[in-house]
């Protein structure tokens, strides 16, 4: 049998998570799926499936350099167009306040010729190739990296590009310890639809409950740096930690605390649930769509392209990364694994492979390499 890596997201559903553990596979946030791409790099003919969006299965692919076969569980074909699993922040979609637009980077590439140019994390590798680019970033990174920038003094200004929330929380952070360093956020208006959803108000409400049930010294909370920035300063003044879900789960894991809010996408809640059962955990229950297609039908389509993957079998169909604008990919289809024909004449298809062009993978790889410092 093959040799067949299952990894996926904390987003993702419990049956989801189960089949991981089931397969010894790997289950963390996009950094994590980063990360195993780059180990799995000098590993010749290996295959992962990749339970996530799909942006996060291209940053696999480009940093194995294009060398493991990533396969996505699930892709759908509707008149004659393919769907598959995708960020709304960058699917064009209507369900973002915003859709980063190629342009966008270019014409800020044009206003701070001298500037470095981050793009966030959340973003298709066809973004994060473009020469403009200087680093990739979550907010943990975006800060470390502009702290160091700014202590050199190797610029005066800096520009992220991406989730409106994450950039102007890393903006806050930095001016208030280098008040003569400026960053540019842009494009206005770019949010994550979950995360949009989780209300300041109920967070508070929550947090005042379980203080008066646990005690305040007794109640954690901790929140993506996505979510709202009121919510987010408010948190940072009572004590907690703003973090991507990897972050999210080591701390709570490491806490001595008994109780903890965690204000993010369910999938993670539910796995601390399952994995840290000691802790009470409480949450806005909010889920992200384009992660719960994944695990449709109780994760049949998980299990079918895990079984494709270690018989080495063929894909239904390839998503070629390919083109500098949306939609960045193109399909062929190959007629291996399994087809299913829906009542509104829509093909539900998987696995299908995800291919990164070569120069992408060049490219990207240099920028994505701040993840890892």
């Amino acid at each position: 049998m093959a040799k067949t890596l299952v990894i996926a997201h904390n987003y993702q559903d419990p049956i989801v998570h189960q089949i991981v553990h089931q397969n010894n596979g790997i289950i963390g946030g996009t950094t994590a799926i980063c990360r195993a791409g780059k180990e799995m790099r000098d590993k010749s003919n290996g295959t992962a499936v990749i339970c996530s969006v799909a942006f996060m299965i291209e940053d696999f692919v480009t940093l194995s350099d294009g060398r493991v076969k990533a396969l996505t569980p699930i892709a759908r074909i509707k008149d004659g167009k393919y769907y598959v699993s995708r960020c709304p922040m960058i699917r064009e979609q209507g369900s973002s306040l915003g859709t980063l637009k190629p342009k966008v980077i270019e014409n800020v590439a044009k206003k701070y010729p001298d500037a470095p140019i981050g793009v966030n994390i959340n973003n298709c590798v066809a973004i994060k190739a473009r020469e403009e680019v200087s680093f990739v970033f979550n907010a943990t990174k975006a800060i470390q990296v502009l702290e160091e920038i700014a202590r050199k003094k190797e610029s005066d200004v800096a520009v992220l590009v991406g989730n409106t929330n994450v950039n102007l929380y890393v903006k806050k952070i930095i001016e208030s310890k280098f008040p003569n360093f400026e960053i540019v956020s842009v494009p206005n208006s770019l949010q994550c639809p979950p995360h949009s959803q989780i209300g300041a108000g109920d967070i508070m409400l929550t947090w005042e409950d379980a203080v008066q049930e646990y005690g305040k010294e007794n109640v954690g909370i901790v929140a993506h740096a996505e979510c709202d920035p009121y919510l987010i300063d408010w948190i940072l003044k009572n004590g907690g930690k703003i973090s991507g879900s990897g972050g999210m789960f080591s701390a709570i894991k490491n806490s001595e605390k008994p109780a903890h809010i965690v204000a993010t996408v369910e999938g993670l809640p539910k796995r601390m649930r399952n994995e840290i059962p000691e802790k009470t955990i409480l949450s806005p229950n909010v889920l992200c769509p384009n992660m719960k297609f994944i695990g449709g039908d109780n994760g049949w389509w998980v299990k079918n392209a895990v079984k494709i993957g270690k018989n080495d079998g063929e894909v239904a169909g390839r998503l070629i990364v390919k083109n500098l604008s949306y939609p960045y990919y193109e399909f062929e289809y190959v007629g291996g694994g399994r087809v299913i024909e829906k009542s509104d004449n829509s093909l539900i298809l998987g696995p299908c492979e995800i291919i990164v062009d070569q120069a992408f993978i060049d490219n990207a790889a240099e920028s994505m390499q701040t993840l890892f410092q």
